[in-house]
């Protein structure tokens, strides 16, 4: 398929929490695709003092849209308007626009926006639900947006295997202990040739501490790690232990919401108290 280009809008990351080392593999990531990628951010970046983006200089090939910016890109020959979270009301100068605005949209040309309510005088409103929402992880998954002269506008969920690069596994399940995980981690990188990825995926021990709750992240900003497919085993504690890891290991232990999260605050809750009582 002959893609024109790329439009993320919004929620690239969570502004208020992503990691550096995130915005370096999100950069060369966009930076291998073979079309122009355009970004917007969404509502919560946009209101940043210094928000992510301006952590790393990124490639011509890589545009972003300014908070309150209306710009005309030409794409594959047509011109398309994109506008930022912020900008006032409008009438676009192009084909189409595309924009995470909330409310104040154009009425003069065809929308592709996220869900929200939407002026009755909009001419046509596609929108485009979000992809991965609050879920800290990606999938390859997009969704194709054509435009026609009789047809109009027309969107189709796809998935799609964009090779960049080799890939490289990691069992993380085969380590006990943050260290053995991370001389791994550096080993792989050191080898990796550029745009190589390394997928660490498996079984996450119930001590096993990983990136975000553990600081590590790969020295080179040409290979990119994705975590996933991780499965988290959290330990047990006896009815008749009290201690204070006891304790923790119940409330924090089990099934339900945030699984990774109470995986990763236990993980480093035991080893701290372990510490204590070595010391």
């Amino acid at each position: 398929m002959d893609l024109t280009a790329m439009v993320v809008l919004g929620g690239l990351w969570d502004a208020s929490s992503v990691r550096s080392s995130t915005v370096d593999e999100v950069k060369a990531v966009l930076d291998a695709m073979p079309f122009p990628v355009v970004v917007l951010p969404d509502a919560a970046e946009a209101h940043l003092q210094n928000p992510p983006r301006q952590l790393v200089e990124w490639p011509a090939s890589v545009l972003w849209i300014g908070p309150g910016e209306v710009r005309t890109i030409e794409l594959g020959g047509t011109d398309f308007a994109f506008a930022g979270p912020l900008a006032p009301a409008l009438r676009a100068e192009g084909k189409v626009v595309f924009t995470n605005m909330p409310q104040l949209l154009p009425t003069n040309v065809p929308v592709v926006t996220p869900p929200d309510d939407r002026p009755d005088s909009t001419l046509h409103v596609l929108e485009v639900s979000p992809l991965v929402p609050g879920s800290g992880g990606g999938t390859p998954r997009a969704q194709l947006v054509t435009w026609t002269d009789d047809r109009g506008l027309e969107a189709a969920d796809i998935d799609f295997d964009l090779t960049v690069g080799e890939p490289r596994t990691i069992d993380v399940g085969v380590h006990e202990d943050s260290a053995s995980l991370v001389q791994e981690l550096d080993g792989a990188v050191a080898a990796s040739s550029p745009l190589d990825r390394i997928i660490v995926s498996g079984r996450v021990g119930p001590r096993l501490v990983i990136p975000p709750a553990l600081d590590w992240r790969p020295v080179r900003d040409d290979v990119t790690v994705v975590w996933r497919d991780l499965a988290y085993e959290f330990p047990t504690a006896s009815p008749e232990d009290r201690t204070v890891a006891a304790g923790l290991v119940r409330r924090l232990s089990g099934a339900g919401p945030d699984v990774a999260r109470r995986h990763q605050a236990l993980a480093l809750g035991v080893s701290s108290l372990e510490g204590a009582d070595a010391s």
